[in-house]
């Protein structure tokens, strides 16, 4: 299983998000937008009473590959964003066979199928940016 499936698996087990921070009433804790304190929560331990935190196993596993993941994952945000600067300026989203002769931007006819994709491929990566983009501002 890569890196990827485990994490989406991960992701697939948690609690549903998206994830509030709540810092009301001196106790911070992670919610959903509708239920109030049901991610991870303190608490007190209750037979020695020592402060706990209250946390779906699941949850925890997903917050602890999260963070360790992120670095890499930053990276590879990286990359693709460098790949769709680069391809913007070369790249045409019409159909490649409504274009004169067939070619895309210096791909040979012979090499249309090839050119579709790199034009698929960038704009997944755009897509999956900007959805990045979306995800991380408050």
């Amino acid at each position: 299983m890569s890196a990827l499936d485990k994490l989406a698996a991960l992701e697939a087990a948690a609690t549903k998000g998206p994830w509030v921070l709540h810092t009301g009433c001196s106790w911070r804790r992670i919610s959903t937008p509708d239920c109030d304190g049901n991610v991870l929560r303190p608490t007190n331990h209750p037979v020695d009473r020592h402060p706990d935190l209250e946390v779906r196993e699941a949850d925890a596993a997903l917050l602890v590959a999260a963070r360790n993941a992120l670095p890499a994952l930053l990276e590879v945000a990286r990359v693709l964003r460098k790949l769709a600067e680069a391809g913007s300026a070369n790249r045409i989203d019409a159909n490649v066979n409504d274009l004169p002769h067939g070619n895309l931007v210096g791909f040979p006819i012979d090499r249309r199928d090839d050119a579709k994709k790199w034009c698929a491929l960038l704009n997944e990566a755009d897509a999956a940016l900007a959805a990045l983009d979306k995800a991380v501002t408050p």
